[in-house]
C-alpha cells in the first residue's frame, strides 16, 4: 500500500512535469506569447482550475523587474496571488471559456486584457487586475478536450506585440496543435 502511494505520487509528479514542460516548450516558440496557462473545467464544481504546474512566464520577461506579474509566477513571494477556482464569466481564464462556449471548438477567441480588467460588469479578479497591471494586452484561449476533460489553454502577449504576426495563419495553427498537445 505504501508503495501503490508512492508509486502513484511519483506518477503524479512525472504528469505535472510533462504538462510544464509542453506548457514551455509552447511558450518558447509561439510568436509573441510571454505566458502560457492550462485551466481545466469541473463538470462537478462548474469551476475551471489550474493544475499545479500548468504554467509559463517567458524567463527574459521576469528579468525585466516586472512585479505584478512576478506576483502571479513566483510562489515564494509572501504577496503571490494565487489561481483560485473560477466560475466561467469570472477572470480572464473564465472570460475567454464564456467567449468560447462549452463545446469544443477549434477556435481561438483573442480578447484585450485591460478592456476585461476595466469592466464594471466583470467581478474583481485580483489575478486580472495584476495582468493588466503586468502589460499583458492580448491572450487567446483555445479549448482542449481529451477522453472527457474540457479546459482551454490560455496564450498571452504584451500589449505591444505586433497583432497581425499575433493572429497569423501560422502562429494561429501552432496554437491550435500545442494546445492539442498540451490538452492531452
Amino acid at each position: 500500500s505504501d508503495k501503490v502511494a508512492q508509486r502513484k505520487q511519483h506518477d503524479d509528479e512525472y504528469d505535472q512535469d510533462m504538462l510544464r514542460q509542453a506548457i514551455a516548450d509552447t511558450g518558447r516558440w509561439a510568436y509573441g506569447t510571454i505566458s502560457v496557462e492550462a485551466w481545466v473545467f469541473s463538470p462537478q464544481t462548474g469551476n475551471l482550475t489550474r493544475p499545479k504546474r500548468a504554467f509559463w512566464f517567458d524567463p527574459i520577461a521576469a528579468q525585466e523587474g516586472n512585479e505584478a506579474m512576478m506576483r502571479l509566477v513566483d510562489d515564494g513571494r509572501q504577496d503571490f496571488v494565487k489561481p483560485d477556482p473560477l466560475a466561467p464569466g469570472a477572470g480572464l481564464p473564465g472570460a475567454l471559456w464564456s467567449a468560447l462556449g462549452r463545446h469544443n471548438n477549434r477556435k481561438i477567441v483573442w480578447r484585450e486584457v485591460k478592456p476585461i480588467a476595466n469592466d464594471p460588469d466583470q467581478p474583481y479578479n485580483l489575478r486580472l487586475q495584476l495582468l493588466a497591471q503586468a502589460g499583458i494586452g492580448l491572450a487567446a484561449g483555445v479549448q482542449f478536450q481529451f477522453r472527457g476533460t474540457q479546459g482551454l489553454v490560455i496564450y498571452m502577449a504584451r500589449g505591444k506585440t505586433d497583432k497581425a504576426k499575433l493572429k497569423s495563419l501560422t502562429n494561429e495553427q501552432y496554437l491550435l496543435s500545442a494546445t492539442d498537445v498540451i490538452g492531452s
